[in-house]
């Protein structure tokens, strides 16, 4: 007796008109689209230089974003169903300086802070 409840209670799925729907809520199932993956890279070169090599391999037209002052993707045209593959990001490891209002003490510690590292070719500025 107790089987037969529980089986009663398992989600069924459902084909209907091509789409798969389950009849707790009849909620849409959609399906599975296989996407590449985003190739993450540090730079304008590298992502030009992947543009180059891979663009016979993609064999559509791509569309290349600045999404903000430090990132850029790039990106197919629209898939049939409207969405797109992000094929390639860069995302610039620039050091991040604040705008807005400070003190001149604050202001001068993040300048002098962001000189003085020593991975970064120092930048020509009175302050520095």
């Amino acid at each position: 007796m107790i089987d037969k409840i529980v089986s009663l209670k398992e989600t069924k799925i459902f084909e209907i008109g091509g789409q798969t729907y389950t009849d707790g809520h009849l909620t849409r199932i959609p399906p599975h689209v296989d996407r590449p993956e985003a190739i993450s890279v540090s730079g304008l070169d590298g992502v030009c230089k992947l543009i180059r090599t891979e663009l016979e391999k993609v064999d559509t037209t791509i569309m290349v974003q600045a999404k903000s002052y430090k990132s850029v993707e790039v990106m197919t045209t629209y898939l049939p169903d409207f969405s797109r593959n992000i094929l390639y990001r860069a995302e610039a490891d620039a050091p991040g300086l604040r705008t807005g209002f400070r003190g001149r003490e604050v202001a001068l510690i993040e300048l002098r802070s962001l000189c003085s590292s020593p991975t970064r070719a120092r930048p020509t500025c009175s302050t520095c």
